[in-house]
């Protein structure tokens, strides 16, 4: 967190907290204190790419303590839980945190590899969505799988 804050300032603090991209990061925190209207939030979000126009059809949820990732009210992955968050926990939980924008910023160091083999894990199996690293490996994204 200390190295987020060095780096970033507050805003790669709120980047980390809550696994988001640095635009995201910034409407965030322009609501929280109150230079935004919820209007005006939710239309930025539209415009940056981090909400759907209206709404996502089925939209996938995360229970962090059963280790579940559900699609619509199936499950369709389960995760085992450490007592250490693993990766694909950390990838699960921005996405939440987010509300499940489409894109969340990468919450992983800095190693294309490790991305790499975690979203391959987390892939694997999944028929309903998919994961996908973007912009360098600075962010995630999941889109639902043409049915």
């Amino acid at each position: 967190m200390e190295a987020a804050f060095r780096k970033h300032g507050t805003l790669g603090m709120w980047m980390q907290l809550h696994g988001v991209t640095p635009l995201r990061a910034i409407l965030d925190v322009a609501l929280g204190i109150n230079l935004l209207s919820e209007t005006d939030y939710r239309w930025l979000l539209r415009e940056i790419g981090e909400m759907a126009e209206t709404r996502i059809p089925d939209r996938p949820h995360w229970n962090h303590t059963e280790g579940k990732l559900y699609f619509g009210k199936k499950v369709i992955r389960r995760v085992r839980i450490n007592k250490k968050p693993s990766n694909i926990h950390r990838i699960l939980d921005a996405f939440q945190a987010a509300n499940w924008a489409r894109r969340v910023h990468n919450p992983l160091a800095d190693d294309a590899q490790q991305l790499h083999e975690t979203l391959r894990t987390l892939n694997r199996n999944l028929k309903q969505i998919r994961f996908h690293s973007t912009e360098g490996g600075q962010s995630i994204t999941w889109t639902p799988k043409a049915r």
